[in-house]
Formats: C-alpha cells, structure tokens, sequence
C-alpha cells in the first residue's frame, strides 16, 4: 500500500516567547518570534508477502523546528533555541514472523533510520540501524517464557548522535481461567542510554543511569469477562493467551 500526508506543526507560544527561561545554572531556554508552521511532506510505502513485511517512509521535513544550542555572552551558560530548517529522512524495516513451530513463536524486526541533514557546518547523516526480536516459548499447564531483546548501531537522530546500545527483557507467565500471573525481569544486561550532540559552539553529553533492572511480579483477574454471541470459528485459547 502506498499513501502520502501533508502535516502542518505549527510552533507553540512557548516556542515563540523570546525571554530567557531558567533551566539550571548552566543553562536557559529561549523561543524565537520568527518560528514558521513546519510541513512534512510524507510518503509510505507497507508491502507484504507471507510472513514478511516491508515498511518504508521517506518525510521531507520544511521549516522543521529544530533545537540549536550557544553560548551565553552575559554568564557561563548554554543557551537552547529553535530555529527552522528542512531536510529529508528515511526510514525503512524488514519483519518475519515466522509460523511453523508449534511451542516457540519468534519474530524479528530490523529497522534502520537515515536522515540528509546539515546545519550550522555540521553533518548529522549518520544513519542508525536497529534489531528487534521477539520470542514467546509456550510450555504445559498454560505457562509461558517470553524473551525480547533490542539493540541499536551507533547513529543520528536529528541532532542526536545516540551510541550502540542492547536491551533484554524476561518474564515468566501463566494463565488460570480468569487469573493471570506474571513474573519477570527488565533490563537484564543494565543497559544505559548514552550520546551526545555536537553544535558550532557547544558540545553536550548524555548519559541516563536510571535504566536499571527492575524485578516485578503481577496478578491481574477479570471479572465476568463477557461472553461473545458469535458461534463461527475464532482463534484457539492459546492465541488469545499469547496475545
């Protein structure tokens, strides 16, 4: 399928009010007057075939408002602002989710995000390229393993450069009649998120240490579930379950 949208952003009065705004001590926000209404001109092409999908959008981004940071004259601070700029980017996946294993239902996902940007004498055209996976291992009496691991090359996004990072998450399931039991594991591997952005004057670090793995238990019961009148055939128990 192929389809094309036109949006309008038009910039809050935030955006557009030009007193300093305290952030910090190193730094202070201020919008600008002169932002004009951005369009993205966007075109999307979805395509099929068995258990695999292709998805692509490539945007042509006018007058985006994107953030641009300086030095303050008056005190040793940064400065962030908005300024209007155009440029194009590409996004494109490839899915499988394959059917024929009876108790192991994975599905994969890899994706990769490049964009044709410059600003300020800088290059941000690093594209960035990502992995998905997914995997539901169904076992006896209703129980069930899920895995779900994700990752992501070094890359751009915007002005963002975000470094390569890998997420795993766990759990352990199991469905009783009305009752629903869940135990699991986020962030095994203590993943962070870590990049920078790089501005004519400014160069700024990120780093965000509260990506930590977190141990939860759920139990979740539904009460007199309503009962569908269709009699024709729908999804067996176990689909219902996984999904």
């Amino acid at each position: 399928m192929l389809s094309y949208n036109i949006y309008t952003v038009r910039p809050s009065y935030s955006q557009l009010d030009e007193g300093l705004q305290y952030v910090s001590s190193f730094r202070y926000n201020r919008g600008n007057s002169k932002l004009k209404a951005a369009y993205d001109h966007d075109v999307s092409l979805t395509a099929s075939y068995g258990n695999l999908q292709l998805t692509c959008d490539y945007t042509y981004s006018r007058d985006a408002a994107m953030t641009w940071l300086d030095v303050l004259e008056a005190v040793p601070a940064i400065v962030s602002t908005e300024e209007n700029h155009t440029f194009s980017s590409l996004y494109a996946s490839v899915a499988y989710s394959p059917t024929p294993f009876r108790i192991w239902k994975p599905s994969w996902n890899v994706w990769m995000n490049k964009q044709w940007l410059t600003y300020g004498g800088l290059s941000y055209n690093r594209p960035q390229y990502g992995l998905q996976w997914k995997n539901i291992i169904t076992l006896p009496k209703e129980w069930a393993v899920i895995v779900n691991a994700s990752g992501n090359l070094k890359g751009n996004a915007n002005t963002y450069m975000a470094y390569a990072s890998m997420r795993v998450d766990v759990a352990l399931q199991k469905v009783m009649k009305s009752w629903w039991l869940r135990a699991g594991v986020t962030n095994v591997c203590n993943a962070k998120e870590k990049g920078y952005s790089q501005y004519a004057n400014v160069f700024t670090s990120h780093y965000v240490n509260n990506y930590n793995p977190v141990f939860y238990l759920t139990f979740s019961y539904s009460f007199n579930p309503s009962k569908s009148k269709y009699k024709g055939k729908t999804a067996g128990q176990s689909e219902l379950n996984r999904m």
